[in-house]
């Protein structure tokens, strides 16, 4: 894996998700992929959301990014 070394610090958790007929298959299909903690249930933690999609040949394809940023003792995100 990849995703432990180029996490900076102060980053707790990485989720990755594709979406899309992935391969060229007939049913799209969503595969997703996680490092670290990520929760979304959370209203008092940082996470930067990122959302990118692109036109193929199969039709249209999404890469989804979320970022989870770690947090100290008061409860605000660590700055870099």
């Amino acid at each position: 894996d990849i995703i432990p070394l180029i996490m900076p610090k102060g980053v707790e958790g990485i989720r990755i998700c594709c979406s899309g007929r992935l391969g060229g298959v007939e049913i799209a299909r969503t595969e997703c992929g996680k490092y670290g903690k990520t929760s979304c249930n959370v209203f008092n933690q940082k996470i930067d959301y990122a959302l990118a999609e692109v036109s193929t040949r199969n039709g249209i394809s999404g890469v989804k990014v979320r970022i989870s940023y770690s947090q100290n003792k008061k409860g605000r995100a660590i700055s870099e």
